[in-house]
């Protein structure tokens, strides 16, 4: 039987032993008590017992004159005489006992023989006017007062110890004490009740213990069964109206033109800017081709530009021609190719296939640099920050923020304490700023595909993917007059200012996803494999195609989501609703 099963029950055994013992202490305490009492009254009983008998069989003593003939009483002379116990037993006579048995008793004479005697302590008697004539002839021999006391004598043995007293009643319970510490565990003992005792009930469970530390990350899992298709959801809310389409084909000659009307009075009801935008009508057919402009300057000319906008380059992805050069581009602050990607690490898993999750690489504010951001789903309207990365693993949110204007799509990110992102429905990039919660600069991204299906990869989840390395903020998207075209813009983290734009011809649709390490754009083949390579890497500032074939796992086989982080130098990843880091080795290393 286990100790813990015998400890109540070893317990009531023990008490119920104790009580025991009391009793029957108290009992044998009553006994003896009782037995003492009754001895005391036999005693005392035999005690007068023997006196009655003695004082029945003792010869009383009278003093008479010796000279009998003259009957009177000498005081010098000695007198005896005898008288019978049934004489004595006519007499009356008063006891009075004192300590040690002295008998002082005055007894009245009935028979005039002695008018009046005295008891003296050994049991006679002598007649009181012999004793008193006695004292008067001794009266020369005997001082007239008491002389002094003597000194007090040495005092008395020790007498024997007195009996135990019963004991008193139980006294009133006192109050509850302290507990006391705890005591060393003692050996397991024998059952009481000996082999074959009915085990007793289990006991209630105790309360749950303090919830211990959070272990490390294990092992990643192997993918699941693919489950069954969901229900349809219901129809979600109309959206807000979307943007001008692109401008449609011209149409054919043989269609009649369209009829026309008189223009009607203006109503009473003002129309806002964006609804005049909606209801503007489509361009009209293209005009006549205009006059030849003047001669250009020739090549090689150091005058500055007369134009403000953007610096486009046209570069093939086989081609190594150095494209114009700005004065707005800083070299390349930091060079660095990647050698190899290694295993992914499971950070954390959410219920959404879809999403986005990052962490500030140059953070403003001391408080932000462990904080981490979440956006679900690839349209959404917020952003979810966590204090710490045990937070976000544990979904313990610090502060939910709801953006202006709804983003679209998974590339978006956290950046010198502002969320760049790409508005849902335009060709704009907004930059939101965290601490005051409000929008600091957008820019609309000129030539580039932002709706319908028009998708930056194959993935079909994005039209932008907001970048940013050692270099600055980047932003990648898909040319709309040149669908297939691979689109690159580097922006001014402030101001969103557009510094420079690479147009490099090269299919976009053929890539999973991209990201940009130290100025060089890597592409990843596929995101539906588990095991895929990099095998697109071209070098923005020197516009060179490298040749480059790295693996890279999808353990879950569905990444949408692939940024890179220059401060930790790992990419972050949303494979299938789980969060994963990977760690690179660069070739300098």
């Amino acid at each position: 039987m286990a100790a813990s099963s015998n400890g109540p029950s070893f317990s009531l055994h023990v008490k119920v032993i104790y009580f025991f013992l009391i009793v029957c202490s108290v009992s044998i305490s009553v006994g003896i008590y009782s037995l003492y009492n009754h001895i005391e009254k036999t005693k005392v009983q035999l005690r007068r017992q023997i006196l009655e008998d003695v004082l029945k069989e003792i010869v009383e003593v009278k003093v008479v004159p010796s000279d009998e003939s003259n009957g009177s009483t000498s005081s010098g002379g000695q007198y005896a005489a005898f008288r019978s116990s049934d004489e004595a037993e006519s007499d009356t006579v008063l006891f009075s006992r004192v300590k040690r048995q002295k008998f002082v008793t005055v007894e009245s004479d009935t028979n005039n023989d002695i008018s009046n005697g005295l008891w003296m302590p050994t049991f006679f008697r002598v007649p009181l006017n012999a004793l008193q004539s006695f004292c008067k002839s001794a009266q020369e021999h005997c001082p007239d007062k008491a002389g002094s006391p003597g000194p007090p004598g040495p005092p008395g043995p020790a007498g024997p110890p007195g009996h135990h007293g019963l004991p008193g009643p139980q006294g009133e319970p006192g109050e509850k004490g302290l507990p006391g510490f705890r005591g060393p565990k003692g050996d397991k003992g024998d059952s009481i009740l000996g082999a074959g005792a009915i085990q007793g009930q289990r006991g209630l469970p105790g309360p749950p213990g303090p919830q211990g530390l959070t272990g490390p990350a294990g092992m990643m899992g192997f993918p699941g069964s693919k489950g069954d298709k969901g229900d349809s959801g219901f129809p979600g809310s109309i959206g807000p109206p979307g943007p001008m389409g692109p401008p449609g084909r011209n149409g054919s000659r043989k269609n009649p033109r369209p009829m026309s009307f008189p223009k009607g009075d203006p109503g009473g009801m003002t129309l806002t800017p964006e609804m005049q935008r909606l209801l503007q009508g489509p361009p009209g057919p293209p005009g006549p081709k205009g006059h030849k402009g003047d001669p250009g300057e020739p090549r090689g000319s150091t005058s500055s530009p007369t134009h403000s906008s953007p610096i486009v380059s046209s570069v093939s992805a086989g081609d190594t021609t150095q494209p114009t050069a700005s004065s707005s581009v800083e070299p390349r602050s930091e060079s660095c190719e990647i050698k190899a990607i290694g295993k992914p690490i499971f950070q954390r898993y959410t219920g959404t296939f879809w999403g986005a999750w990052m962490k500030d690489p140059m953070p403003r504010r001391k408080n932000d640099a462990n904080k981490y951001w979440f956006t679900r789903h690839f349209v959404g309207a917020q952003l979810f920050e966590y204090d710490s990365l045990a937070s976000f693993r544990d979904d313990r949110v610090s502060r939910r923020y709801v953006l202006p204007f709804i983003y679209d799509g998974t590339g978006h990110l956290v950046y010198q304490g502002s969320f760049y992102y790409h508005r849902s429905g335009m060709s704009e990039i907004i930059r939101y700023d965290l601490a005051s919660e409000q929008i600091l600069a957008k820019v609309t991204i000129p030539g580039a595909a932002f709706s319908g299906d028009q998708f930056l990869y194959k993935t079909n989840y994005n039209f932008f993917d907001v970048a940013v390395d050692e270099n600055g903020l980047w932003v990648i998207y898909g040319g709309l007059e040149h669908p297939n075209d691979l689109m690159v813009a580097k922006l001014n983290p402030e101001t969103l200012g557009i510094q420079r734009v690479w147009n490099i011809t090269y299919n976009h649709r053929d890539l999973g996803n991209a990201f940009i390490v130290c100025g060089i754009i890597y592409g990843l083949r596929d995101v539906y494999e588990k095991h895929s390579h990099i095998d697109f890497a071209f070098d923005l500032y020197k516009n060179e195609l490298l040749d480059v074939k790295i693996p890279m796992t999808n353990p879950y086989e569905m990444t949408n989501m692939l940024a890179y982080n220059p401060y930790e130098k790992l990419l972050y990843s949303w494979d299938r609703g789980n969060q994963l880091t990977y760690p690179i080795l660069f070739a300098h290393q």
